[in-house]
């Protein structure tokens, strides 16, 4: 199951989008970030599944206020 920190999410009219695609590029670079929709499942209080949007090993990037 893929999930990602619920601070890393940001809803707005219904719709969740997180700022992802961070994949390890060769030589370790990194990708870009971009503002991506993706659809969640389940929840609990500190995560959402991702049911649609990230692929396995992208990375998302929290808020500087979010541990």
């Amino acid at each position: 199951m893929l999930t990602v920190p619920r601070g890393a999410v940001d809803a707005q009219g219904g719709r969740r989008f997180v700022f992802g695609g961070l994949a390890q590029c060769a030589g370790g670079r990194q990708g870009h970030i971009a503002k991506r929709e993706i659809r969640v499942g389940i929840a609990d209080a500190a995560n959402y599944e991702v049911l649609s949007g990230l692929q396995e090993g992208e990375m998302v990037a929290l808020p500087g206020d979010v541990d």
